[in-house]
């Protein structure tokens, strides 16, 4: 991350934004969010406090979150850490959507449509299943610089 020049960066963003879409993104004031849609157009937001600050900018960060059905909860981690876990609010109705979808970007249209990521992701994976804090340690104890 090299900046926070905008309302919300993107990380993943589904096109559209429809029902059980999620949006995960960086808020201006520097906090990991995940955005989910639910039926009749209703949303919530699982925001941490703030991670990025101007220390922060421009180095190495490992990032992950974990919407997770069985324990009824979404936890943020940083650099292999869980920073915030929240209970879920509603669930979706059956599973996740991501289909058309942009990486560091936003191609929905809209007043908010500038939400390209600033800086740069050497990776981005999504898994089919729910990770417990050991897996997501692992991951960035194997992808760490």
């Amino acid at each position: 991350m090299d900046g926070l020049d905008r309302i919300r960066n993107s990380l993943l963003l589904t096109d559209g934004f429809d029902k059980n879409g999620i949006h995960w993104q960086i808020r201006q004031d520097g906090s990991l969010t995940l955005g989910m849609r639910y039926a009749n157009q209703h949303a919530h937001n699982y925001p941490t406090r703030p991670i990025f600050n101007l220390f922060r900018l421009g180095q190495w960060v490992h990032l992950a979150t974990v919407y997770d059905t069985d324990r009824t909860r979404v936890t943020h981690y940083v650099n292999g850490d869980p920073v915030k876990r929240q209970r879920l609010t509603r669930f979706a109705d059956g599973m996740l959507k991501i289909g058309a979808a942009t990486i560091g970007n936003w191609s929905g249209r809209g007043a908010a449509d500038v939400r390209n990521f600033n800086g740069c992701m050497d990776e981005l994976i999504v898994f089919g299943a729910a990770l417990d804090d050991q897996e997501v340690r692992q991951i960035y104890e194997v992808g760490r610089p």
